[in-house]
């Protein structure tokens, strides 16, 4: 409902600047044309903000509730990012890879996981020492070997 709202308050803002432009433009129907070209021009860049706002948004919330909601007893998950910054990422990768012709799109993809693994944390609750002690006492498994030997992976060390 919001982001109908924004396309509603876009229009009619564009309608405004247009009619208001157009009034001062010289040059009838060409000038006219040109004033619709640019508030048009406007209108669309305006849309492409709100779209990587709201994405932007969306995705540092989600990622935020879901860490936050993460615990173990052993481990604490903590997510502090940003909207604003994960907005500004995303708008950085599209001018780049159009500037580009795609070739920064990879590029661009590590450049929001890094922002995204940059804002988390984790929390030990207790000491690092208990956890070895506890793995070599309970000895070593086998489940790792044979789900390995059923995909059919081999790491190679």
């Amino acid at each position: 409902l919001g982001g109908l709202v924004a396309i509603v308050v876009l229009v009619m803002l564009a309608a405004v600047i247009g009619g208001a432009l157009g009034s001062f433009v010289p040059g009838g129907k060409a000038g006219a044309m040109v004033v619709g070209g640019v508030v048009m021009a406007l209108v669309f860049l305006g849309y492409l903000a709100l779209l990587f706002t709201v994405q932007g948004y969306f995705s540092a919330r989600l990622q935020n509730l879901t860490w936050d909601c993460t615990r173990s007893q052993q481990l604490c998950f903590e997510s502090d990012l940003s909207a604003l910054a994960l907005t500004r990422r995303l708008l950085l990768n599209l001018v780049l890879t159009v500037f580009t012709l795609g070739l920064y799109r990879p590029f661009a993809v590590v450049a929001v996981h890094r922002l995204r693994l940059e804002a988390m944390r984790i929390e030990l609750i207790g000491r690092m020492d208990d956890w070895g002690v506890r793995a070599a006492a309970a000895g070593p498994g086998a489940a790792g070997e044979m789900s390995g030997d059923f995909f059919g992976i081999d790491v190679g060390l």
